[in-house]
């Protein structure tokens, strides 16, 4: 019996060193987030949201990153992205050219690529930035394509918000700070206007409406 919790400790030795040594054999990011949040109609089925961008920090001196993947929900699951699928919405990596994302009802996930090591480049940090959405300082900003969302169905209405849940895979790559965000506040759509393009528009009340029309 001795022998055997040995045998047994001895392999828990190993696999625990296995294991510290598969987490160090790769940088990892820690990323903050921040979110535009514009007003959007209430009855539109395509509304523009808010872009979405990640500030990562990988530490100096350490090796490369592995590949990984990052999926935004949109929050309620009823808030279907609408995106067509020759233009589905991008993420562009210290602004590159937009890539491409997979779109599942309320999710879109994007691949990561691996990030060249930092030891490369020998700075106390190595700084990364990930935009999910319309990107005007990337190399190709006509490639950046933001989320459309139907906001009809979602059922929210003001003063509520749709809101994004960022997560990734659950191998270390990545460590999201802040993992949900508001992208978009619904009001009805002639206030919607009012309150991005600042035009007063004439709002019909019922109690000014003649009794017969």
């Amino acid at each position: 019996m001795n022998q055997l919790k040995k045998i047994l400790f001895a392999l828990a030795v190993t696999v625990s060193l296995g294991l510290v040594g598969a987490s160090s054999a790769y940088a990892q990011l820690t990323c903050s987030s921040t979110a535009g949040n514009p007003i959007v109609r209430s009855e539109g089925i395509a509304e523009l949201v808010g872009t979405i961008t990640f500030s990562c920090s990988e530490p100096g001196g350490s090796p490369a990153t592995a590949a990984t993947s990052l999926t935004i929900t949109l929050l309620p699951g009823t808030a279907g992205i609408t995106n067509s699928t020759a233009t589905p919405p991008t993420i562009s990596i210290d602004n590159s050219a937009g890539a491409a994302g997979a779109i599942a009802g309320n999710t879109v996930t994007f691949a990561i690529p691996a990030f060249v090591a930092c030891a490369a480049v020998a700075p106390a940090v190595c700084l990364h930035t990930l935009i999910v959405g319309i990107n005007p300082s990337s190399a190709f900003p006509a490639t950046t394509i933001g989320m459309r969302v139907n906001i009809f169905s979602s059922g929210i209405t003001f003063p509520g918000a749709v809101r994004e849940l960022t997560t990734t895979p659950n191998n270390g790559v990545i460590t999201i700070t802040t993992s949900q965000l508001d992208v978009a506040t619904p009001l009805p759509g002639i206030a919607a206007v009012t309150f991005t393009a600042g035009t007063a528009f004439p709002q019909c009340s019922s109690a000014l409406l003649p009794a017969t029309l």
